[in-house]
């Protein structure tokens, strides 16, 4: 494996990055506050609990997903890229 593929893998992000990522995706999604824009352009009629409540369970699923997610293709760029390496 070459210097430069050495550096790529190492550069990969680290699980605390990823964590991160997805804790500042959910506080940008409370910050536009989409849920208490959109229901009442539905009709949706729903108490600021219960919109809190919604909020913060979507918020923790969003987290959980995002972080996922961003372990899985972080997994397979760096398999992909010791493969190349490896292969040669």
């Amino acid at each position: 494996m070459s210097e430069c593929d050495r550096k790529t893998i190492a550069d990969r992000q680290s699980r605390t990055m990823s964590a991160v990522e997805g804790a500042t995706n959910v506080v940008v999604g409370f910050a536009l506050a989409t849920q208490f824009t959109v229901f009442p352009m539905l009709g949706l009629a729903v108490s600021v609990t219960n919109n809190l409540i919604l909020g913060c369970t979507f918020a923790v699923v969003s987290m959980l997903r995002s972080f996922t997610l961003r372990r899985l293709f972080e997994a397979l760029r760096v398999r992909s890229l010791s493969a190349e390496g490896g292969g040669g």
